[in-house]
Formats: C-alpha cells, sequence, structure tokens
C-alpha cells in the first residue's frame, strides 16, 4: 500500500517537472531565430576591419555593439599563392525580452 502511494507521489512530481518544462520554453520556441555568419580579412593588424555578410565592414568591438558575439576566429595560414586570412564565425546575441 505504501509503496504504491509512493510510486503516484513520484509519478505526479515527473509529470509536474515536465510540465514546468513545456511551460517555460514555449516562449524560446516561438522566438525569430537568431542569425549567424561569417567574416573574413587579410588584415593582420589589431582592430583591423573584416567584411560580415549580414554587417558589412566592422571591427571586433563594432560586432559586438552591434549585438552580434564571436564564437571563433580562425587563421587560414599563407600558401605559396594566397597570404593569410583569418575568418571569423559570428552570431545574433539572444535579444533581450
Amino acid at each position: 500500500m505504501i509503496r504504491s502511494d509512493l510510486h503516484g507521489f513520484f509519478s505526479l512530481k515527473i509529470i509536474l517537472m515536465l510540465l514546468c518544462c513545456i511551460f517555460f520554453s514555449i516562449p524560446k520556441a516561438f522566438a525569430e531565430p537568431l542569425k549567424g555568419g561569417v567574416c573574413y580579412t587579410s588584415d593582420s593588424r589589431p582592430g583591423g576591419t573584416f567584411t560580415c555578410e549580414h554587417l558589412g565592414k566592422v571591427s571586433v568591438k563594432e560586432v559586438y555593439e552591434k549585438g552580434w558575439r564571436v564564437v571563433s576566429l580562425i587563421l587560414v595560414p599563407s600558401g605559396q599563392l594566397s597570404a593569410s586570412a583569418w575568418f571569423m564565425v559570428i552570431e545574433e546575441q539572444v535579444k533581450k525580452e
């Protein structure tokens, strides 16, 4: 008898936790999706500008000022026929509601 009562209590607890998870995830599910993109430059100077598909020509500082963030920065070393290039992966920061 006690065992079945505990089973029912834990089942109710699990159901309530699932309902809370669903309730709090609904606004995020219908939110506008965030964007991401790639920027590039062959400029090796600190503070140089990158050309981005979503933002145009910007510095790293301007990426953050415009509401985006840097996810990754990759150096592609120079070859015999090409100069070094930097690629930066960016994404929109979470919009505050």
